[in-house]
């Protein structure tokens, strides 16, 4: 903090007079912008191999089906979340070259990504998020980053 703040041009609220209140106060202000944006969150992307594909598949169903299942209704939600996202078709993409990456938020897993590259071209085919986290600019450090 204190070598960003070297050419930094600290705002005057008032008249604070000491450089040490000045300080104080954009810290304060930095510290609430981290914590309203949740900036100090940690952010880790996981390409999934064998080890993570029983979690992956955990994950991945329980948000699709949290997603469609007010679409689709229940019942169909699950339906192609265990077609598709089951342990069995996730090793079955991943051994076709398909990449699937996880995203996890202080260590707790809440998003996934699918995609495959072929030549010079990048087809997504899924990206989701958990509820809790999809309005928290988490989504787009997975699409920066997957």
């Amino acid at each position: 903090l204190v070598i960003a703040l070297n050419n930094v041009d600290l705002p005057t609220f008032g008249n604070p007079t000491i450089p040490a209140v000045k300080l104080i106060i954009f810290t304060s202000i930095l510290v609430y912008h981290f914590l309203k944006y949740n900036l100090v969150m940690e952010y880790k992307l996981i390409q999934v191999y064998e080890d993570l594909i029983p979690l992956l598949s955990n994950v991945a169903s329980r948000i699709f089906i949290d997603y469609y299942k007010d679409m689709i209704g229940l019942d169909q939600a699950t339906y192609m979340a265990e077609k598709f996202l089951s342990e069995d078709a996730i090793i079955q993409e991943v051994n076709n070259d398909t990449v699937f990456k996880l995203m996890f938020i202080d260590m707790v897993p809440v998003g996934f990504s699918e995609y495959k590259i072929d030549d010079q071209r990048l087809f997504l085919s899924k990206l989701y998020m958990h509820e809790k986290y999809r309005k928290k600019r988490s989504l787009l450090y997975l699409t920066f980053y997957f």
